[in-house]
């Protein structure tokens, strides 16, 4: 599915920033500002099908999703502090219009790609009935494989248009979101830890040739698995550090669900209509689960040499649900294999082509107040190229 053309398109994107003249050694970027358009960029692509500039016919979009983002953080906070009947008068009344406005005008822009994608669907049947009436021995080829598509080419599938919209705008929402700011704390990460950045730039240039060559020429049946998470994973360190990245600096900082009956937890009566509040980096960073170093930036305790594998436990050796970043069970984000991949994948191009230091090493940066705990302020950083 999210092969070849999402990691053509990571390392276009990486390679065209713009650092001015060729002359200069280094330049500054602004990476929050690049990395919120590159990854909806990048979104459109895994989740639609659409081909490189399709925000271009989207003008407004962005700017829509930022608030969208702005007013949820609103809402978490209604949700965490008044009771049942004044959250939904307050929630009824607080930025209604625009919010509303910006709502139907993402509805819009889904709809409208939905759209494309069901008539790619359309010709690409009726190509293939044609061929298959004229016995042609080369049928065409299949339709572009994104999320969007393979909901609306599902044949058991019970959902309804609405339904597959509301998923739709999850995985753009969710998906483009959480992934800007993970990679802007991995860019954090890797400028504070220069040890760790030549390690994985070394990994990443040393698998180089044959994973360009491999992912820009593949071919994925239904009985292979997409090149790219085989490519993936023969880059351990890379893993690693998404992995401890990841661990770090959960992008929703909050989790809510509302009890639909009253049940009890570890013995604790839970009331029908309690709100419960889950923050990942409780679980993330305990000790008990982690080691003393919980709170350390240490890819190294994702290498297989650093595991102590269990009967349950995930990759790591730990319990499975040792890392809560996108939470566990039927109500886990769906979005995360696109993220935990656009991820990796923006890193090891990222890190193949420039050389990346915080404009100011003094700087502190915090998770912002917002539904997806981006860093701030802006990251600024200094640009060297990697001379190949």
């Amino acid at each position: 599915m999210l092969s070849g053309p999402l990691w053509e398109r990571c390392q276009a994107i990486v390679q065209d920033i713009d650092i001015g003249s060729t002359h200069q050694p280094e330049s500054t970027l602004n990476i929050a500002q690049w990395t919120s358009h590159s990854v909806l960029d990048l979104s459109g692509l895994a989740v639609f099908g659409q081909e490189p500039g399709w925000l271009a016919r989207y003008p407004d979009l962005p700017a829509s999703l930022e608030r969208r983002v702005a007013t949820g953080h609103i809402r978490k906070i209604v949700l965490a502090i008044f009771p049942q009947p004044i959250r939904s008068l307050l929630l009824s009344s607080l930025f209604r219009v625009q919010e509303l406005a910006d709502l139907r005008r993402i509805q819009q822009v889904v709809r409208d790609l939905a759209c494309i994608e069901r008539q790619k669907i359309i010709k690409t049947n009726n190509n293939n009935k044609q061929s298959q009436n004229t016995e042609c021995e080369d049928p065409p080829p299949p339709p572009p494989l994104n999320i969007i598509s393979a909901m609306l080419q599902s044949a058991d599938s019970s959902l309804s248009e609405e339904e597959v919209i509301g998923h739709i705008l999850i995985f753009l929402v969710g998906a483009s979101e959480t992934t800007s700011a993970s990679f802007q704390w991995m860019i954090i990460e890797l400028c504070k830890h220069p040890n760790v950045q030549t390690r994985l730039r070394e990994e990443v240039q040393s698998h180089w040739p044959s994973l360009s060559l491999s992912l820009s020429s593949a071919n994925t049946t239904p009985t292979k698995p997409p090149p790219l998470f085989s490519a993936i994973k023969s880059l351990p360190y890379l893993r690693a550090v998404v992995d401890e990245v990841l661990r770090l600096h959960p992008a929703v900082v909050l989790t809510e669900h509302e009890a639909t009956q009253q049940t009890t937890i570890s013995g604790t009566l839970i009331p029908k209509g309690t709100l419960l509040l889950s923050p990942p980096l409780a679980t993330n960073l305990n000790p008990r689960l982690w080691g003393d170093d919980a709170a350390v930036f240490n890819p190294g305790r994702f290498l297989l040499d650093n595991m102590n594998h269990g009967a349950l436990g995930d990759e790591s050796g730990r319990l499975r649900c040792a890392n809560m970043t996108f939470s566990h069970g039927p109500r886990s984000c769906p979005g995360q294999s696109v993220a935990r991949l656009m991820l990796a994948c923006l890193t090891a191009g990222f890190v193949h082509s420039w050389e990346v230091s915080l404009r100011d090493p003094g700087q502190s940066y915090v998770p912002a107040e917002a539904v997806y705990a981006r860093p701030m302020p802006d990251l600024m950083v200094t640009l060297k190229k990697v001379l190949e």
